[in-house]
């Protein structure tokens, strides 16, 4: 497996103020499996591996067609933030002041500016994402689960276990 000349990353995508969204309004999870089936389905990306957790997404994708991750990464906050504001003014629109900006081109940020890419250039190093990825909800503060495959929106039990809940993802190999 080469991958010095492939466009993959390995990316991390936050909540704004580390607010637990996911947690409070599970519905929200959808639109983030929504925006990946989006992605995939216009050729914008292949997801190798992802997770999303209280407050952030962790992925391993392929950013396609010399498109630059940090449009796909806009792309995909910019989706899944307009989702996540109309539901919550629907549902609990004193949630959303977690979410006031100080910013003068928007109301809300729902995910912070900044989000974290890293190039992977060597089997290693995806081996190592794809672990990180898959044992997240096992450790630490997030934890939530004993084994990786039991936790339900991450893409562990598609590699452990061959479950094909998520049709948007595909094995590098």
């Amino acid at each position: 497996m080469y991958l010095k000349h492939l466009n993959i990353y390995f990316s991390t995508i936050s909540i704004n103020k580390k607010v637990s969204v996911f947690i409070d309004y599970k519905d929200t999870i959808h639109f983030v499996l929504d925006s990946f089936r989006y992605l995939v389905n216009n050729k914008l990306v292949d997801i190798y591996s992802f997770v999303i957790m209280s407050d952030h997404v962790h992925l391993l994708w392929l950013i396609k067609n010399q498109h630059i991750v940090d449009d796909i990464v806009t792309k995909f906050k910019k989706f899944t933030g307009k989702r996540i504001t109309d539901y919550l003014k629907a549902n609990d629109p004193e949630y959303l002041n977690y979410f006031l900006s100080s910013r003068s081109d928007r109301e809300y940020k729902i995910w912070k500016i900044k989000s974290k890419n890293i190039k992977i250039t060597h089997p290693s190093i995806f081996l190592q994402k794809l672990n990180y990825i898959h044992e997240n909800p096992t450790k630490g503060s997030y934890k939530t689960v004993d084994l990786p495959e039991k936790y339900l929106y991450s893409s562990a039990s598609f590699y452990l276990k061959g479950d094909k809940y998520f049709d948007f993802l595909i094995k590098l190999g």
